[in-house]
């Protein structure tokens, strides 16, 4: 199994520990309906650090800020740019969670 393929699995997998995660997470919390993306978006990325880093992709690169894209960078474990999540998790309007770069 190619690693895109094992970073698209980790993360399709992972969708209701994600959701338990952020409910977890954000229930103490209020948030405006016009900034919530932004506002989740930290909560997102810990989660997706945490999930690729125990399952050996170690090298990953956050968005430094919501203008940034892609939102988050996956390296393989070789070091090379292989996938980056889309838009999805700041607007939704992505069809694809997950796609190939160069």
């Amino acid at each position: 199994m190619s690693d895109i393929s094992k970073a698209k699995e980790l993360l399709i997998n992972a969708k209701q520990p994600l959701a338990a995660y952020l409910q977890k997470s954000l229930q103490s919390r209020n948030f405006s309906y016009l900034t919530f993306g932004t506002e989740i978006q930290p909560f997102i990325t810990e989660f997706l650090v945490d999930l690729f880093t125990k399952k050996g992709f170690k090298s990953h690169k956050p968005a430094k800020d919501k203008n940034e894209f892609p939102d988050f960078t996956l390296n393989t474990p070789g070091g090379h740019p292989k996938a980056a999540s889309r838009g999805h998790f700041k607007s939704g309007h992505s069809d694809s969670l997950f796609s190939a770069v160069n």
